[in-house]
């Protein structure tokens, strides 16, 4: 799967799924709004890309002001999603983690509902751990990233300078040319999607 993202991304100008159905574990129920929206993906499973995770925290408390950040968890139980949380300010060094942060709301998906949505609309055949969906304040999806330990959100990629371009009243800037046809059975996950036991389970 490549790092950059195509000007002629599927999921590009269409109104992004409802937020209603989500179970907010941390933090107020939220709904796109006046401000920005990034929608996160993630999993408890997906041990290997808590490092992005806690990039992505930073990122959030960065932008606090001008975007609301939603993760939306990827795992089949909302025990792993309070699993995950219980253990916010702990140090893994396995993991490269000095310390689990998690700033912004985070929901439950029954079902994995909302992810099916973004996924349809977005014409991926999965969508993983690290991948984030930009909505404007008309709620209409403008740009999709994914991100992982080896791209990670404050150092790669193009969604804080995004980020930067919309608050500033700006359009987003597409510059990385269109996807070929052919390309698109090659969209894969990048990390866990939550749909396994975790045998690693804290």
């Amino acid at each position: 799967m490549s790092a950059k993202t195509f000007d002629n991304d599927a999921a590009h100008g269409k109104k992004a799924p409802s937020l209603e159905n989500l179970e907010f574990v941390q933090g107020e129920a939220l709904q796109y709004s006046e401000k920005l929206t990034v929608v996160l993906f993630w999993s408890k499973i997906s041990k290997d890309e808590y490092k992005t995770f806690v990039q992505f925290s930073k990122v959030a408390d960065k932008y606090e002001k001008d975007v609301q950040f939603i993760g939306v968890c990827l795992d089949p139980s909302k025990k792993d999603v309070e699993g995950y949380l219980s253990k916010k300010g702990t140090e893994m060094k396995e993991l490269e983690v000095d310390n689990l942060e998690c700033s912004y709301p985070v929901a439950y998906d029954e079902g994995k509902k909302v992810r099916g949505e973004f996924q349809s609309l977005a014409n991926l055949l999965t969508i993983g751990s690290g991948m984030v969906f930009v909505v404007d304040k008309s709620g209409t999806i403008v740009w999709r990233e994914q991100f992982s330990r080896m791209f990670m959100p404050n150092t790669k990629g193009q969604l804080t300078s995004q980020l930067d371009l919309l608050i500033a009243g700006k359009k987003v800037e597409y510059k990385n040319g269109d996807k070929e046809e052919e390309e698109e059975s090659e969209e894969e996950e990048m990390g866990g999607d939550g749909d396994f036991e975790d045998p690693f389970d804290f």
